[in-house]
């Protein structure tokens, strides 16, 4: 068991506006949510994954609206983010990480850093040649109506951010020796299918799965029925 949390605040310079759930289990959850969402897309998640694992849910810096990114520098999201996994590395006996799209960028550039028991990526991009980028920059102009017209343009210069993030992390898959599971959507066409592909042929890990779920979009996590019982099982899985 790690040692009792007396002052939960500790976590709270790191999280962003995020929330915690700390029971004092032996392992931690770090959850990363995706592009232009925030923390509370993983809500429908805390009931279950609490009962098994302290549960930490950052708000990516520059992500504090729902639709609506404000970021000058892809540096600013790794920053809080790596010192909050090497805090939870350092006090838990298990650090298990999970990323879904953007955050499953973020969780394998941490993986990179600190080796956690397992990885968990959700709808994950990485490998943008210019066709890819084509596609998913499609896809972000078609989904434009959840996106106020005023902040059209301030999104899409941002999203620029996340694509050289990605070309930026590609290059850390060979250091990525972990127990790793892929989870994808096979009516994904924001991140193709090939994506969780080639992360899982470009890291140096063993045990590597892949979950492919059928007639699912890019938004897998808005189907936590069918999410949830596959975290639960590998995350308890020895």
């Amino acid at each position: 068991m790690p040692e009792k949390i007396k002052n939960a605040k500790i976590y709270s310079r790191y999280l962003n506006n995020g929330f915690f759930e700390i029971n004092n289990k032996d392992t931690a959850i770090l959850l990363l949510h995706g592009y232009v969402q925030t923390s509370k897309i993983y809500k429908p998640y805390i009931t279950k994954l609490k009962e098994i694992g302290d549960l930490f849910v950052p708000t990516l810096k520059g992500h504090f609206r729902h639709g609506i990114v404000e970021l000058t520098d892809n540096q600013e999201l790794i920053e809080s983010n790596l010192r909050l996994a090497r805090l939870l590395k350092k006090r838990y006996k298990k650090v298990i990480l999970i990323g879904y799209s953007l955050g499953g960028i973020m969780s394998l550039y941490l993986a990179s850093k600190i080796k956690p028991d397992k990885l968990i990526l959700i709808s994950t991009p990485i490998d943008y040649n210019y066709s890819a980028f084509r596609i998913s920059a499609k896809y972000l102009f078609a989904n434009f109506k959840t996106i106020k017209k005023s902040d059209r343009r301030s999104s899409i210069t941002k999203y620029l951010e996340l694509y050289k993030l990605a070309s930026r992390v590609k290059k850390k898959l060979p250091l990525i020796d972990c127990d790793i599971l892929c989870i994808h959507g096979d009516k994904d066409n924001f991140a193709l299918l090939n994506q969780s592909q080639y992360i899982l042929s470009g890291i140096s890990s063993v045990n590597r799965e892949f979950y492919l779920l059928k007639d699912i979009d890019h938004l897998a996590l808005e189907h936590p029925k069918l999410v949830i019982p596959k975290l639960i099982e590998y995350i308890t899985r020895n």
